[in-house]
């Protein structure tokens, strides 16, 4: 994985993180 791309990736998981866990909170 080339290191200019990480960032973004990280971003993505991170926001798909948060919707799953106000998915389960709700």
């Amino acid at each position: 994985m080339p290191d200019a791309e990480a960032p973004a990736i990280a971003m993505i998981t991170q926001e798909l993180d948060v919707l799953f866990i106000n998915k389960m909170i709700r």
